[in-house]
């Protein structure tokens, strides 16, 4: 299967202009060293960047988001993916611990993002825009059926495919930054398919989910989202299908952290 319109972004070393200085305050925000593909998908949409992060940096500076983030974390966990790396990592420790610190990176922001696209989203359902349909995203049953009749161009395309349930588009950063450790992506690939087609794994996604709205109609006072109508239905959209994604990479993360 050939991703032919991958999801638009504008990655972090081309950035120029409001969006780059926009880049560079996510990270000084979120004391994190890379801003994530939520924020590099809405610059390329007109006015969407400096509308959302309007939004969402006040309850960045005054810590409700990352107080709520820290109730998201110990929900990670599942038993499905118990003796799941097969031996040894197959690197010197100096390769491990790069591939910790990459995992550890989304373990740290996913969760703070996560809050931050549920208060978008009541923002935006207060303006009227309907965010209740998952388009694209596929349920367990024809999950499965479409990753065993497909012919991906590679087995992390397959993985791809597997973590965003369907959205063939969204190509999940983690996966494209685990590809400079062939060795280490081939020998979790079988985790990783075996978790996205768990039922454990849609529950939970729904459990963290509904943890999530719930912290952030607790956090969110006040606040309207300006911008371009066409501009306003895409990230509605996105809205509608991303978290669930989101959260979906950010238990594989924590699993594959648990594996090392």
């Amino acid at each position: 299967m050939q991703l032919v319109e991958p999801l638009l972004e504008i990655p972090e070393d081309t950035a120029s202009g409001v969006t780059a200085e926009i880049y560079e305050d996510i990270r000084r925000t979120l004391a994190l060293r890379n801003v994530n593909l939520i924020y590099r998908h809405f610059a390329t949409l007109e006015q969407a960047l400096p509308a959302v992060w309007l939004l969402v940096r006040p309850y960045f500076i005054d810590k409700k988001i990352s107080a709520a983030a820290t109730k998201i974390k110990p929900l990670l966990s599942t038993n499905i993916d118990a003796a799941a790396f097969p031996g040894e990592f197959p690197y010197d420790e100096k390769l491990k611990d790069q591939v910790a610190n990459v995992l550890d990176f989304y373990l740290s922001a996913n969760p703070m993002n996560l809050i931050a696209l549920e208060i978008l989203t009541i923002a935006l359902e207060s303006a009227g825009e309907d965010l209740s349909s998952n388009t694209g995203l596929l349920p367990i049953g024809e999950l499965e059926s479409r990753v065993e009749s497909t012919k991906f161009v590679s087995e992390n395309e397959g993985n791809m495919f597997l973590v965003s349930q369907g959205m063939s588009q969204v190509r999940p950063t983690l996966l494209r930054q685990l590809e400079e450790w062939p060795q280490f992506l081939a020998a979790v690939s079988p985790l990783i398919k075996r978790m996205c087609l768990s039922d454990s794994l849609f529950s939970l996604v729904e459990n963290i989910r509904n943890n999530a709205k719930e912290s952030a109609v607790d956090i969110f006072t006040r606040g309207e989202v300006s911008m371009p109508e066409s501009s306003l239905k895409s990230v509605a959209n996105f809205c509608g299908y991303f978290p669930k994604i989101l959260i979906r990479m950010t238990i594989i993360a924590a699993a594959l952290r648990r594996s090392l």
